[in-house]
């Protein structure tokens, strides 16, 4: 298959085109970025609203003392930049791919005014937003009454890039609201049970079936 085959199969998303207007096909494109590709960057003007096809990425902010938080993470189908695209701002937080992602792109130049004057997308953007916004919020609640080893595990796979975790113990310490001793603990103890592998500083999703038994428990009936 050609690549203007593909992209045009792309385009013709069906959760694309339920979504957006018909006007917005005209400027709308489709691109890919590799696995630990930052596209979205805190402070700076953004100048496309994208709509996540395939992958996943990682929503993070940064502190006024230089740390790293990370916020959320979004999986397809999903939309990013939605708040900007609503009130012109700069970028309240940065976006990274945590795996090869595909998405289509919808420039803010010429698409901005079409999508905010079609009332049928902003019903579903509203609707879209709520439901992000009360899942987050669900998600923090029921979360918090679970073991560590749980969200540990949890966080790894939400936060793993490809197979790869290299994010440090004390940012997880933070994010996680435990002691860097428990993480590094929690995190040796992974490596002896044969979930994780470890070279250097980097670790290595190495059983993700039994990670994903244990985040699993966090999933509300």
């Amino acid at each position: 298959m050609s690549n203007n085959r593909k992209y045009n199969d792309y385009l013709n998303d069906k959760g694309f085109r339920e979504l957006f207007p018909e006007a917005v096909l005209s400027y709308a494109y489709v691109t890919k970025k590799e696995t630990g590709e930052s596209f979205v960057y805190q402070g700076e003007k953004i100048h496309n609203l994208y709509y996540l096809l395939k992958g996943r990425c990682s929503v993070h902010t940064f502190l006024s003392n230089g740390k790293k938080m990370i916020l959320s993470n979004v999986s397809a189908p999903a939309l990013i930049g939605e708040i900007e695209l609503l009130d012109l701002d700069n970028a309240s937080f940065s976006v990274k791919t945590l795996e090869e992602c595909t998405m289509i792109v919808c420039p803010l130049a010429q698409c901005r005014d079409i999508l905010l004057n079609d009332n049928k997308f902003l019903r579903k953007l509203c609707s879209m937003i709520a439901r992000k916004e009360g899942n987050n919020a669900r998600r923090l609640i029921y979360s918090s009454g679970f073991p560590l080893d749980i969200r540990l595990a949890d966080f790894i796979l939400n936060n793993s890039e490809g197979k790869v975790f290299r994010i440090k113990k004390v940012e997880i310490a933070e994010i996680l609201g435990a002691s860097y001793r428990h993480i590094e603990t929690l995190m040796s103890d992974f490596v002896k049970k044969g979930l994780l592998k470890k070279e250097k500083l980097t670790y290595y999703i190495n059983n993700e079936r039994i990670l994903r038994q244990m985040a699993d428990q966090l999933k509300e009936e």
